[in-house]
């Protein structure tokens, strides 16, 4: 059968949806995942918002706390061939990789998959990244961010979007 249907995976943890926000040009969303880890992971917080810019935009702000310095890693796992653009915009101290790495799909086998990786090792992580994808014939989107203390600007195609992390707003123009 082409769909193997099997039960879902024992929830273990509880990550919450914070707030949502739709409106004509872009989404907005704040997730704490803090409750999906488990409590020797050291993990006291991680908190993503994701900034969907309509059509072909997105960018992923991640706040990550640990208990002490440890090896943090996130991952994207675009088409391998794709036109799919990942940038890093906030590099220092990040090691970048892409990839494919070896995993195991639910019943054990293996599952090899392309992956983009930024990794670094620290208690307190702040990081963006912008995923952009081709429309109607035009190249992915390039984002620029200029951060300035607690205030992070990002730019990309006529968008200003600055991030406030004393706050935890975003705001348009």
């Amino acid at each position: 059968m082409w769909f193997n249907r099997k039960p879902p995976l024992p929830l273990e943890g509880e990550p919450t949806i914070v707030s949502v926000e739709s409106k004509p040009e872009y989404d907005f969303m704040v997730g704490d995942a803090s409750g999906a880890y488990v409590p020797q992971a050291g993990l006291r917080r991680y908190v993503r918002r994701i900034l969907f810019w309509k059509p072909a935009t997105a960018i992923v702000i991640d706040d990550i706390e640990t208990d002490a310095p440890r090896n943090l890693e996130l991952r994207f796992h675009p088409p391998e061939k794709s036109t799919v653009r990942i940038d890093d915009l906030t590099p220092e101290g990040v090691t970048l990789d892409r990839s494919v790495i070896e995993g195991k799909d639910r019943e054990g086998n293996p599952f090899p998959q392309y992956t983009v990786r930024m990794t670094a090792n620290r208690a307190k992580w702040r990081h963006a990244v912008a995923i952009s994808w081709p429309h109607e014939g035009a190249d992915p989107a390039e984002v620029r961010l200029e951060a300035k203390g607690d205030q992070w600007r990002f730019q990309s195609g006529g968008h200003t979007a600055t991030f406030d992390w004393k706050n935890g707003r975003l705001q348009l123009r």
